[in-house]
């Protein structure tokens, strides 16, 4: 996923058309993952801990990152709120 990630920023991330937002003082690319809930919780903290060699948190290649998940609850809202996560419903018919 983070050589994905690279590929993307490296090839297309100062193209006019790329989407960025302001986040804390730098634009970050705005990505859309089909199928994250697919990827198992282990891999997503390998890219988006802090602290680890595949991380992508406060590189050139960081960004916002908007996937799907198959399981919500109302406590998860109070965590959501806290770390200042964006949380997006979709509704299949």
């Amino acid at each position: 996923m983070r050589s994905a990630i690279k590929y993307i920023i490296d090839k297309y991330g100062s193209h006019n058309a790329f989407y960025r937002r302001p986040v804390n003082n730098k634009h970050l690319p705005l990505f859309y993952v089909y199928d994250s809930y697919q990827v198992k919780a282990k891999e997503w903290s390998k890219l988006f801990g802090r602290l680890t060699e595949l991380s992508v948190r406060d590189t050139e290649y960081d960004g916002i990152f908007i996937g799907s998940s198959t399981r919500f609850s109302s406590s998860r809202s109070t965590s959501i709120e806290s770390d200042n996560l964006i949380y997006i419903i979709s509704l299949i018919p």
